[in-house]
């Protein structure tokens, strides 16, 4: 068993150092611990690293709402599925943020694959849809986004993660481009109650981001996160 006291400790320490995160970018369960995610395994809202997905023996269904600032111009709502097949697990998601004058859309379709009973490996598509208002065009691309989780021991997991590799435009070009961003991260079970989560993101001309937490399961009936 885990002390308490030192669970909070943790979660104090972690707190410490965590940066702000994009809460379009993260699932419920990542924004839950600051937005460390590439560590995850599972499906759900929002994007994460498809290499987690290899994990799926049941379908999943998954659905999200945030609105952080109750503006709702805002609000992002998104729908995601998990489908195990018999070499890996596919993830479809629906991302939708904005109203009927701008609003930028994303379909996601992801796989993932165990190889060997270390390594899990995934790639996802993304496509990316800017609706802007009259008098300007309306935006579009095509991007993948390639992640591996290593497991060197037990209770360790390795995370990495890179999206949009190419760094390609939008379409039509000239208006928008998509920035690589590259994330890397680590998740240790202490026991079977707590999981404590670290994550970097470096995204093109920005300074490096850190943020981290703690999920903490109480009988597999109850969750609490920090970040």
């Amino acid at each position: 068993k885990i002390p308490f006291g030192f669970i909070g400790l943790l979660a104090l320490l972690i707190t410490g150092i965590s940066a702000a995160v994009d809460p379009v970018s993260a699932g419920a369960r990542s924004l839950g611990m600051s937005g460390a995610g590439v560590m995850l395994t599972g499906q759900g809202p929002g994007a994460g690293n498809p290499a987690g997905l290899a994990v799926l023996s049941n379908l999943t269904l998954g659905f999200q709402y945030a609105n952080y600032f109750m503006v709702p111009e805002l609000g992002q709502g998104a729908f995601s599925v998990g489908l195990p097949a018999m070499t890996g697990a596919f993830g479809l998601e629906y991302t939708s943020l904005g109203n009927s004058y701008y609003r930028e859309n994303q379909v996601c379709l992801s796989f993932g694959k165990t190889l060997g009973g270390k390594l899990r490996a995934g790639i996802s598509l993304h496509y990316l849809m800017v609706r802007q208002p009259a008098g300007f065009e309306n935006l579009s691309s095509i991007s993948p986004s390639l992640g591996l989780q290593v497991m060197p021991v037990e209770g360790l997991t390795i995370g990495f993660r890179v999206f949009s590799p190419a760094a390609q435009n939008y379409r039509p070009e000239g208006y928008l481009k998509l920035p690589v961003i590259i994330q890397a991260g680590l998740g240790y079970k202490l026991g079977e109650e707590v999981l404590v989560c670290f994550e970097a993101e470096k995204e093109d001309h920005e300074k490096i981001k850190y943020c981290g937490g703690i999920e903490i399961s109480w009988k597999n009936s109850l969750i609490a996160r920090f970040g």
